[in-house]
């Protein structure tokens, strides 16, 4: 991405985005196209008709728009000035102070085809939101006399190379550690961020989350600690960083509702403690061993659904794709995207520990086998048997995950 040398302030006098060039001079007229569609909510739009002569012609016409819409196109006229500025500093031209008669093959061509498509890897959404923005910018240019009519577009020849990048976001299952901190941030209640810390940060699946039990039981003749055991030994060792929990396999995915197959999980210090703090302050008084309930009024006291995971990921994946595609800080991680499920917390932090095995043991992620001691270990946590397939898929994420990191 290129360096902010445009700035964007919110005024809330004015109700709108106010932008500075790089030597803190306001750039006027995006400041006005700001003003214009935040407080009228409406953009210029080009329209051809037949008049009653019969002959062909052109004006712009008001369209509404949403105000989610309106933060969008700002935020995305925000990324082009900068991109703007940027090339200008590299190519020794001047054409952000004049960018009112900018040559529309710089905006399509270079900034669109090469810098957004091929170095980007921009998919159709952000494309569509990219084009849109700057045609109603120069629309509204050319409708209040200061620039003629720019056509904004891609060229064909791109299309593919969209939906190739389209398909490849799509298909990445990895979430990156900062986003799924953001994840765990965004969530409304410490109930509904224990749910997704349990999920990227233990492997959890949804349905067993119901597995985190707070009394000792009996498991294969065995008695097995609960959370309030757990609770008791954290106060005892105080230098204790992990706590072993043997989730059953009844809580788990199998055959023919069966259950799967038990596995132990090692609790971090700070997410017991969060346990614990959420049974302190935020758990309704009931009677249930399960440590995650209800707290709607109609099911209060009650063990969540085996869904509940996957309704809190999409709650909170909502939020944070609202708060990136409005230009929020949160825009510089990784883009969350709408086929990101729950259980892509639990395949990230498979990723994270498959990594982390294969270093310790200094084998290179390409060259782990499914026998190697990384895969078993991380099959042991997960809970399943290890694949060709399975293999495959987590040399893969690691790559990947290496490549939003760098």
């Amino acid at each position: 991405m290129p360096h902010d040398s445009v700035l964007k302030i919110r005024s809330n006098e004015h109700g709108c985005d106010v932008f500075f060039d790089s030597d803190n001079a306001l750039l006027l007229l995006p400041t006005f196209f700001s003003l214009h569609i935040s407080r009228t909510g409406q953009g210029f739009s080009l329209h051809q008709f037949v008049d009653n002569n019969g002959v062909a012609q052109e004006r712009f016409e008001l369209e509404t728009l949403s105000k989610t819409t309106v933060n969008i196109y700002i935020n995305r006229l925000h990324q082009f000035l900068n991109w703007l500025s940027n090339y200008d500093r590299a190519k020794k031209s001047e054409w952000l102070p004049k960018h009112t008669v900018v040559p529309q093959e710089l905006i399509n061509k270079e900034y669109i085809d090469d810098y957004l498509i091929e170095k980007c890897g921009a998919g159709k959404a952000a494309i569509v939101h990219h084009e849109s923005a700057l045609q109603y910018y120069y629309n509204y240019l050319a409708a209040c006399n200061l620039s003629t009519y720019q056509r904004i577009h891609h060229s064909p020849k791109y299309n593919i190379d969209i939906e190739g990048n389209t398909k490849a976001r799509n298909s990445l299952k990895y979430l990156s550690k900062a986003l799924r901190l953001a994840m765990y941030e965004s969530a409304t209640s410490l109930r509904d961020e224990i749910i997704l810390r349990n999920g990227g940060e233990l492997g959890l699946r949804t349905r067993e989350n119901l597995g985190l039990l707070l009394d000792d039981f009996e498991h294969k003749g065995k008695r097995e600690a609960g959370l309030t055991t757990l609770w008791r030994e954290m106060k005892i060792n105080d230098k204790q960083q992990s706590f072993r929990f043997l989730l059953q396999g009844k809580y788990s995915k199998g055959s023919r509702g069966r259950g799967g197959k038990s596995r132990e999980i090692f609790i971090p210090r700070y997410l017991l403690r969060l346990y614990h703090k959420y049974f302190e302050q935020e758990r309704p008084p009931t009677e249930s061993n399960h440590l995650l309930l209800n707290n709607a009024i109609n099911a209060v006291g009650t063990p969540i659904q085996t869904n509940k995971g996957s309704d809190v990921f999409a709650e909170v994946r909502g939020k944070v794709m609202e708060l990136q595609r409005n230009g929020n800080t949160l825009s510089s991680l990784q883009a969350l995207e709408p086929d990101h499920t729950y259980h892509c917390l639990r395949h990230s932090f498979a990723t994270d520990k498959f990594e982390q095995y294969c270093k310790e043991d200094n084998v290179p992620v390409e060259k782990a086998s499914a026998d190697s001691r990384a895969f078993l270990r991380v099959s042991r946590l997960m809970g399943h048997s290890i694949t060709a397939k399975t293999t495959a898929r987590y040399i893969q994420l690691v790559l990947d995950k290496r490549a939003i990191d760098e």
